[in-house]
C-alpha cells in the first residue's frame, strides 16, 4: 500500500453518492478483495463529485467521460485501473436503482515488460553473492542477515517478496514443513509445503536469528533486520542489486530488470521444466503450479508454458508420467 492510499483509509466519503460509494468499497471488501489502491480512486471520485457540485443522485454521460478521459503525462495502467473503477461503481448504481452512466471498458494496457527467467547457474551465482555479503560499519537496521535466506525462500517458494515479508512466525512450520500465506494478492490464504533443503536453510538462519538481543514471538516477523524489526521492500531491493553485480549478472535498468519479482517467475519457469522432465504433461502441471503460486485463475499461469518451452523446448513434449521432484531444490 503506498503512503497516500494509507493517507486516505481513515477518511470519510463526503459528496452526494458517500453512502453508496461507502457500501460499494464494503460489497468490495466483503467478496475478499484488499481493494486498498481502488479505495483511494474512489475517494478521488467523491472528490470529483463534490468539486463539481453534483447534487443530485445521477451520473450523467459528460461527468463519466470527463473522469475516464486520459489525463496528461498519466500511464496507461494508472489511466485504466482509475476508469474500471469508475466503470464497476456505474454498474453498481444501476443494479441499485440509481441512474448512472457506464462507460465503455477500455483495453487492457500491454505489458511490455518480458520476465528475466535466470539460469541455474546464475541462481547459484546470485545466492553466493548473498552468502558474501559484508557490511563496512555496523548497522543495527540493516536487512544484510536475512538477504541470504530470503532470496532462497523467494526462488524456492515462488512467493510475492510482500508475501514473503510479510509472514509471522506462526506462519512457517519447520516441523510439518508447510507455510501458510495470508492476505495474498487475490484475498485469499493458501498453505503451501516447503522442501527440506529449505526447511535446513531457515533452520539455520533461525539459530542465528535467536543469538541477536531482539524480542520475538509467533506474532513477530520471520524476516528481519539485525534490530529484530520488519523488513522494508526498498531496502531488500538495495541489497538484491548489490547481489546481482556482485554475481555478474547485469541489471538493465528500472522496469527492464532483473527485478526481485523475477525469482518467482523462474521458480514456475524451472518448477514447469522439472515436471515436464519428470514426465508430467505441462497441461496436467497447470492446476498445481497455479493453486501453490496464488493465481486466481489457469491462464494467469499459461503465460509460464510458453517461457518453459522457450527456455527448455527438448523437454516440452516428454509426455512419461513421473511425479518425483517437482518443485526446484536449492
Amino acid at each position: 500500500m503506498s503512503r497516500k492510499e494509507v493517507v486516505f483509509m481513515n477518511r470519510e466519503f463526503l459528496s452526494i453518492f458517500a453512502s453508496h460509494l461507502e457500501d460499494f468499497l464494503n460489497l468490495k471488501r466483503n467478496l475478499g478483495y484488499k481493494y486498498n489502491g481502488s479505495a483511494y480512486i474512489l475517494y478521488n471520485i467523491d472528490k470529483c463529485i463534490c468539486d463539481n457540485n453534483l447534487k443530485i443522485l445521477s451520473i450523467n454521460k459528460e461527468f463519466a467521460l470527463n473522469w475516464c478521459a486520459k489525463r496528461s503525462n498519466e500511464a496507461n495502467r494508472t489511466w485504466y485501473g482509475r476508469v474500471v473503477v469508475f466503470r464497476e461503481f456505474a454498474i453498481y448504481l444501476t443494479e441499485n436503482g440509481t441512474d448512472a452512466y457506464v462507460p465503455a471498458r477500455p483495453k487492457h494496457p500491454t505489458d511490455s515488460y518480458v520476465p528475466y527467467v535466470f539460469t541455474h547457474d546464475e541462481i547459484e551465482r546470485l545466492f553466493e553473492s548473498a552468502d558474501s555479503l559484508r557490511l563496512e560499519k555496523l548497522e543495527m537496521r540493516s536487512a544484510i542477515f536475512a538477504i541470504p535466506v530470503l532470496l532462497r525462500f523467494l526462488y524456492e517458494t515462488g512467493l510475492r517478496v510482500s508475501e514473503a515479508m510479510a509472514l509471522k512466525n506462526r506462519n512457517i512450520s519447520l516441523v510439518t514443513k508447510t507455510v501458510l500465506v495470508t492476505n495474498c494478492k487475490n484475498g485469499k490464504d493458501r498453505l503451501i509445503p516447503i522442501s527440506d533443503s529449505l526447511v535446513k536453510i531457515c533452520q539455520t538462519y533461525l539459530y542465528y536469528r535467536d543469538m541477536l538481543n531482539i524480542v520475538t514471538d509467533e506474532n513477530s516477523y520471520f524476516f528481519v533486520s539485525i534490530n529484530g524489526n520488519k523488513l522494508y521492500q526498498t531496502i531488500v531491493y538495495r541489497w538484491y542489486r548489490v547481489c546481482l553485480e556482485n554475481a555478474g549478472i547485469p541489471f538493465m535498468g528500472k522496469s527492464k530488470g532483473p527485478r526481485v519479482h523475477d525469482l518467482r517467475h523462474t521458480f514456475a519457469v524451472h518448477s514447469m521444466a522439472s515436471m515436464a522432465d519428470s514426465g508430467l504433461d505441462m497441461y496436467v502441471s497447470l492446476p498445481i503450479l497455479s493453486t501453490y503460486m496464488g493465481h486466481d485463475s489457469l491462464k494467469s499461469t499459461e503465460y509460464y508454458v510458453r517461457l518453459t518451452a522457450e527456455m527448455f523446448p527438448s523437454i516440452v513434449n516428454n509426455l512419461e508420467t513421473n511425479f518425483t521432484e517437482i518443485f526446484p531444490n536449492i
